[in-house]
C-alpha cells in the first residue's frame, strides 16, 4: 500500500512523522489564522491523498484526523474527522479554541495528524431476534463506575 499525496498550494508541506515508531502523520496550516474565544474555523493543509491499495486488496480504508496533543494540551480541539478512502480533495482541519483568549496558527505550523485505518464493511442481514450474550440487554454503567 501506498499514500499518493498532491500539492494544491504552494504552501503545503507534505505529511511528516518526526519518528519512525509514530503511527500518525502531521498535517500543516497553509494559511495564517486569528481564532477567537470559542470560534471553530476550517484550516486548510494544501494537499490531497488517495490510497494505493495492492491489487489484491479488497479491504476499504479511512484516513482519520485528530487533534496534536500538544494543541489540545492548551484548549484547541478538532471536530469531525473521517475522510473516506475514496475522498481526493483538499484535507481540511475543523479546530475549535476553547479558550476564553484568542490565539494564533501560523503558516507551517503543524495542526493536527491522520492515522489510516483499515474498515470492516459486512453486509447487513436484518434478522428478527439476535443472539444471546453475557452482557444482553445491559446498559450504560451496567458494568460498575
Amino acid at each position: 500500500m501506498r499514500l499518493k499525496v498532491k500539492r494544491l498550494h504552494e504552501n503545503a508541506k507534505l505529511p511528516t512523522r518526526a519518528h519512525n515508531s509514530d503511527c500518525g502523520y502531521d498535517l500543516y496550516s497553509i494559511v495564517d489564522l486569528h481564532i477567537k474565544p470559542h470560534e471553530t474555523v476550517k484550516i486548510r493543509t494544501g494537499i490531497a491523498v488517495q490510497i494505493e491499495k495492492d491489487k489484491d486488496d479488497y479491504s476499504t480504508y479511512m484516513i482519520k484526523i485528530e487533534e496534536r496533543s500538544s494543541l489540545g494540551s492548551i484548549g484547541f480541539g478538532k471536530r469531525a474527522g473521517i475522510v473516506d478512502e475514496g475522498y481526493t480533495n483538499e484535507l481540511i482541519v475543523c479546530m475549535t479554541n476553547h479558550n476564553e483568549h484568542s490565539t494564533s496558527i501560523g503558516c507551517g505550523q503543524k495542526i493536527a495528524q491522520f492515522l489510516i485505518h483499515k474498515i470492516y464493511t459486512p453486509h447487513i442481514e436484518e434478522v428478527e431476534e439476535l443472539s444471546d450474550t453475557d452482557r444482553g440487554l445491559k446498559g450504560f454503567g451496567s458494568s460498575g463506575l
